[in-house]
């Protein structure tokens, strides 16, 4: 579970960026099937603070790790509960943020990592594994070593700047 808010700081490069506003976007700009029902007043927010209303699967993210593609996987998963009426721990609506990355960026979770946060920290040694159709678990699979965390962590600390270089933008 640290790769969640890793994913949360990749998201928080591209609003650096200017290819997100920010963490009240509805996630149907980014993934269409998000722009009907129920599901299209959820915001990035919803899935960073799992409130939106996507259940627990009984299986927790192994589910994801079974399917060529878990990315469509995940953003076609129903609700379970209405949005924003509970918390709920859900792999799914982490792995639908890495769609959202992926859309906004035009690039995988994880190349986007490399380019925005993990080359400006120096964390050459990462790995972080995905689909066979390409799209990085944004849930799960982000292996760092103990020195990189602390990396990210004084990032954190430091309102997301790095060396006197603001990687991820303070607000965020």
């Amino acid at each position: 579970s640290v790769t969640k808010p890793v994913t949360g700081l990749v998201l928080g490069t591209l609003v650096g960026e200017g290819k997100v506003r920010g963490a009240d976007q509805p996630v149907g700009d980014f993934v269409p099937a998000w722009r009907e029902g129920a599901k299209a007043s959820l915001t990035l927010a919803d899935l960073m603070t799992h409130t939106s209303g996507l259940g627990r699967s009984a299986m927790g993210s192994v589910a994801l790790y079974f399917r060529r593609d878990a990315l469509a996987y995940a953003a076609n998963k129903p609700l379970a509960h209405p949005p924003r009426t509970r918390w709920v721990y859900s792999n799914d609506g982490v792995m639908t943020l890495s769609g959202v990355v992926e859309a906004a960026a035009g690039r995988p979770l994880g190349a986007v990592a490399r380019t925005n946060l993990f080359d400006p920290l120096c964390i050459i040694d990462a790995t972080w594994a995905g689909d066979r159709r390409g799209h990085t678990f944004g849930q799960g699979d982000l292996a760092l070593r103990p020195i990189d965390l602390a990396k990210l962590g004084q990032l954190t600390l430091d309102d997301g700047r790095w060396r006197g270089r603001q990687v991820v933008p303070t607000a965020w």
